[in-house]
């Protein structure tokens, strides 16, 4: 489960921080278009420090993996990216988005689903 917050902490640090600075380039790369008005840059900077905020979460959660807390942070981290994952691929298949970034984010977030599955699998059965 280290590994799994580590690498889940890093990442989520990494995306938030470019919706904070760029919002611009991310959505391009990943929604298909740019932000055009500040309503879109500011809701972008607001998922930035969202993510930022969990990515921090995890990252101080890498030692901890014992705890209760864990716990509630594997259920966060499952939510989080199956629905992200199903989100993403669905508006994909039916055409409503299209980028370069749209099914890497699709596979990295069900990758992630997978190995929280798959760790959780292991610390309970």
């Amino acid at each position: 489960m280290k590994t799994l917050f580590a690498v889940v902490g890093i990442a989520e640090m990494l995306v938030g921080a470019a919706f904070v600075l760029t919002p611009s380039p991310p959505a391009a790369l990943i929604f298909g278009t740019p932000l055009d008005g500040p309503g879109e840059r500011a809701a972008a900077g607001v998922l930035g420090v969202v993510l930022a905020a969990l990515g921090l979460a995890f990252w101080r959660a890498r030692d901890d993996h014992k705890s209760p807390a864990a716990g509630a942070l594997i259920a966060a981290l499952l939510v989080y990216n199956t629905g992200v994952a199903v989100l993403l691929a669905a508006s994909a298949l039916i055409g409503t988005l299209s980028a370069p970034g749209l099914w890497p984010a699709v596979g990295f977030h069900a990758g992630l689903a997978a190995w929280g599955v798959w760790t959780v699998r292991k610390r309970f059965v």
